[in-house]
């Protein structure tokens, strides 16, 4: 089984991406899930159209497609009142683009959306990678700070940061890394520092495609059982799901 834990689709500024589009390059790769997050215009300001398009995505193809929405919180209560309304009709995690927000990811602004996914028991997606307000030691930062939450981290630092990654997250056990936009090298690195148990295979749909991201894996990560994990493991157990 292969399971996309980062895919975006909706109608946006740099990006557009209509379930079928992604569902088409999913077959064509034997791709059998995906998570979606609404894409860009959604991320930064109309977070409730983007939060209804990929819970209705979702319960189109609730065998194929697994919801996350998001929230920006310069919102505030609304914030969090939209994302409870996202989770409560089917939302399984909370995506956050500090670049598209407007935030620094360690800011304490983010603190209401966290304490809301943490009360349900869902995992938090942050880009990484950006300079200023979206750097792996500062998803570090939010990730102390919250140590009951999951964490995966968008990008894991890519391209930038690769070397912030290892001595930067050591020790911080509820930090998941997404392996989208990484080089072989650095991925390979990553499995063996922190284990498959700790990376999420990632595409970033639309902007890359499934053969590249699933041949820079099979370079990265050549043990049979632990690209297993890599691909579908990780993300099925911070989803809650049975992994047989």
């Amino acid at each position: 089984m292969i399971v996309d834990c980062h895919a975006h689709i909706g109608e946006g500024v740099y990006q557009t991406c209509q379930p079928a589009q992604l569902l088409a390059g999913m077959d064509a790769s034997g791709i059998e899930r995906a998570v979606v997050c609404p894409i860009d215009r959604n991320l930064a300001v109309d977070n409730a159209e983007g939060n209804d398009y990929v819970l209705a995505a979702a319960a189109q193809h609730p065998d194929r497609l697994i919801p996350f929405a998001t929230a920006n919180p310069w919102y505030g209560a609304a914030a969090v009142a939209e994302l409870q309304r996202a989770i409560e009709a089917g939302a399984r995690g909370l995506k956050l683009h500090s670049k598209l927000q407007g935030f620094t990811i360690s800011d304490d602004i983010v603190n209401p959306l966290i304490e809301v996914a943490g009360e349900h028991g869902l995992p938090v997606f942050v880009h990484s990678g950006t300079m200023v307000c979206a750097e792996p030691l500062q998803v570090a930062m939010l990730a102390r700070r919250y140590p009951s939450v999951n964490f995966i981290m968008g990008h894991s630092g890519a391209t930038d940061f690769w070397n912030d990654m290892i001595p930067g997250i050591t020790g911080i056990a509820n930090i998941y890394l997404d392996t989208s936009l990484n080089n072989p090298t650095s991925i390979g690195s990553y499995c063996e520092a922190m284990g498959p148990e700790r990376l999420c295979f990632g595409s970033d749909f639309p902007q890359n495609t499934y053969p590249v991201e699933l041949e820079k894996l099979q370079d990265a990560v050549p043990d049979e059982k632990q690209r297993r994990i890599v691909l579908a493991e990780t993300i099925l157990r911070l989803l809650g799901e049975e992994v047989g």
